[in-house]
């Protein structure tokens, strides 16, 4: 390591995030949650949107934006964290005064005092984009950066598109780093705004370049699209690079950035490096779940540390290594950012994997009970016979819990469904193109408290499955007021070929994600009825989270 002790973490996540293709739009109020997550997890510097001035302002999509940029402005200078905050934006216009820049105007009306602008360092992008000489582009950043310093807090200079710059013309690629630095800068991020560096160029550029960085702390951004941002950004490190910019989940423009996720354990765990502010990261995960879940998404399970598979074990040397001792199998502890270990349930597992997997989802059992074992052996021919037909109970381990715990002796069932009734109506309108839609849907549920069984009957749905949720969950509360707290982040529907048949005729496997207030629950559903898998995988959902409220489960 031949970097500063102390690294900053600048995360990115409410811009780069709302620009990424993978998630939904963030709100104001989103984006002043996450600021707030992010502030009390110990990140130091939080970059926002762009707030664009108005006269560049044109279609109606543009100007809501606009409004909701400003909505978080407003909000932010409230929050005792808002010297965290920095506004991004751009340098000014070509051929104006910076007094009188448009843009510069908007970013200072805002009310906060430091900055992130970027400037071209790219030729190309000088002549082609902006249209303008060498000469005024230098002009355009020295002036933006000292007017931008007047406002007493910091100015960060991104200087995009440098790593290409400096391949087509080091000479002006340095001359926009000095002109930055020397106007006051309080630091410069080299980006590779492209994202197609690799890391051997990264590394060479970057060597070539520190005489330029001299007497001034620099960090990078660094973009995806070759898959290295990650280990670019840590070569970086190495070099000295003092400022890191990620996003929580990686979500950026085109295919993202480095994860907050993965650079922040890779730094703290494995390299030794301190991250200034934050000193624990045991909610790493959590964090990341509730971002994704801001983003109306979830997280993919194959996210390094903190997805569901980082650490499971399913293949047999593997299971048997770390079940031995987890260090012959795993990087890291997973508890350190709050993931847990698993050893999902599969056709390859016999009686004693599935008595750890039993134990794992939270049934309490007494393994060198013989009944025990039995039960264990039962659940195991139930668990083959599910897979065969298409469940794959170990990417749902709610289901898988729910199967084996409704097999026990004493289960007392909750609620029993015992009758659904969806409808939908489709209307389309006489150009064809516009469709007007409604979903209602008649359900019965049993509840051992009620001498009768509950006939309930919801109007108004998007969907019939929306229906069948809103028909059942709302009569529910009103017993087991813990199902409110649930919020559906993910459904998935995968055609299955195990009935013989093909196209829409065929068996569909539903898989459900809901975020629960005991951490994510897995659940699915089989049957050539869309409807009914969704039905079984929220049932499943619904009766977990229940038994969990009790304390039936841990």
């Amino acid at each position: 390591m031949t970097g500063q002790e102390g690294i900053f973490i600048y995360d990115t996540t409410l811009r780069e995030g709302d620009q990424s293709m993978t998630g939904g739009v963030l709100t104001a109020a989103d984006m002043i949650d996450i600021a707030t997550k992010l502030d009390k997890f110990g990140v130091p510097f939080i970059e926002a949107p762009w707030p664009l001035p108005e006269e560049e302002l044109e279609e109606e999509e543009e100007k809501l934006a606009w409004e909701k940029v400003m909505l978080f402005y407003q909000k932010v200078k409230e929050k005792e964290f808002a010297d965290k905050v920095f506004v991004f934006g751009s340098t000014m216009e070509k051929d104006v005064e910076a007094k009188d820049s448009p843009r510069l105007k908007a970013l200072i009306k805002t009310g906060l005092k430091n900055f992130a602008i970027f400037g071209k360092t790219s030729k190309r992008h000088v002549q082609e984009v902006l249209k303008t000489t060498l000469k005024e582009n230098l002009r355009m950043i020295e002036e933006s950066v000292k007017h931008l310093k007047r406002r007493g807090g910091l100015v960060f200079f991104d200087a995009e598109h440098f790593f290409d710059g400096w391949l087509e013309d080091r000479d002006y690629a340095a001359k926009v780093l000095l002109t930055a630095k020397n106007a006051g800068a309080d630091a410069i991020i080299l980006c590779d705004t492209n994202g197609g560096m690799l890391t051997w160029q990264i590394s060479e550029i970057i060597q070539e370049a520190l005489p330029e960085l001299k007497d001034i702390g620099w960090g990078v951004h660094l973009h995806n699209d070759g898959d290295l941002a990650l280990a670019n950004t840590i070569f970086a490190i190495n070099l000295g690079a003092k400022y890191a910019q990620v996003a929580v989940n990686g979500d950026s423009e085109r295919v993202g950035m480095p994860k907050l996720t993965s650079l922040l354990p890779t730094l703290m765990l494995k390299m030794g490096i301190k991250c200034e502010g934050i000193t624990k990261i045991k909610g790493l995960k959590a964090l990341a779940e509730y971002v994704a879940e801001k983003h109306n998404d979830w997280l993919p399970p194959n996210q390094p540390f903190v997805g569901a598979n980082a650490f499971t074990h399913k293949a047999g040397t593997h299971r048997a290594g770390a079940e031995i001792d987890p260090t012959l199998q795993e990087h890291i502890p997973p508890d350190l950012v709050g993931a847990k270990r698993r050893f999902p349930i599969s056709g390859i597992a016999g009686p004693n994997g599935i008595m750890k997997g039993l134990k794992e989802e939270g049934l309490k059992l007494n393994e060198e009970d013989e009944a025990v074992k039995k039960f264990a052996k039962k659940v195991l021919q139930i668990v083959k016979k599910k897979d065969e037909h298409g469940y794959h109970l170990e990417s749902a381990p709610a289901s898988f819990a729910m199967l084996a715990f409704r097999m026990q002796d004493d289960y007392q069932w909750p609620f029993k469904l015992t009758y659904i009734e969806p409808k939908s109506i489709l209307t389309c309108t006489i150009d064809g193109w516009i469709w007007e839609h409604s979903s209602s849907c008649l359900v019965e549920v049993n509840i051992p408290s009620e001498q009768k069984p509950i006939r309930v009957w919801n109007d108004g749905s998007d969907g019939p499955v929306h229906a069948i949720e809103n028909a059942i969950k709302p009569t529910l509360a009103k017993i087991f007021p813990i199902l409110n707290e649930i919020e559906l982040v993910n459904y998935r529907v995968r055609i299955l070929k195990y009935n013989g048949k093909k196209g829409t005729a065929s068996k569909v496997r539903v898989s459900i994600t809901g975020a629960t207030p005991f951490g994510t629950a897995d659940t699915v559903g089989v049957h050539e009825n869309i409807l009914l898998a969704s039905a079984q995988a929220l049932m499943d959902l619904f009766e977990w989270t229940i038994q969990r409220s009790v304390g039936k489960l841990r």
